[in-house]
């Protein structure tokens, strides 16, 4: 038989093991949430309909290079206050703090990706 010292170690091991792993399910869920918040503000500030959006794992070579895990892309389709829809990429967070900052990048598919990429 096992001292008590050793089965009570042995559970608050397990209680803290237990709690660690869903803290890290819950930021990862507000992450995801907090992303899509994001793009939701930043199409109705500009006047955009959000037709579609796609969270991707591969992103154009122009946010490739500065991509962190944390940061989310996606490709959306929006239609514009005159009716026009246009497809493109956009990146939330900053390189620092990605999950709690709230900008966003943007690069448009029918434009060259230095004149098309704005930060709002």
């Amino acid at each position: 038989m096992q001292p008590l010292s050793d089965v009570v170690f042995a559970l608050v091991a397990i209680s803290f093991g237990i709690t660690f792993v869903t803290l890290v399910i819950l930021l990862v869920r507000w992450h995801y949430l907090r992303c899509g918040r994001i793009v939701n503000q930043w199409a109705e500030s500009n006047g955009y309909e959000l037709l579609s959006v796609e969270r991707r794992l591969l992103c154009p070579a122009s946010f490739f290079w500065t991509l962190n895990r944390w940061k989310q892309v996606y490709f959306v389709k929006v239609r514009k206050p005159d009716g026009e829809i246009q497809c493109g990429w956009v990146r939330c967070g900053d390189f620092i703090l990605p999950t709690f900052a709230d900008s966003i990048e943007v690069c448009w598919d029918d434009s060259p990706p230095s004149a098309a990429s704005r930060r709002y």
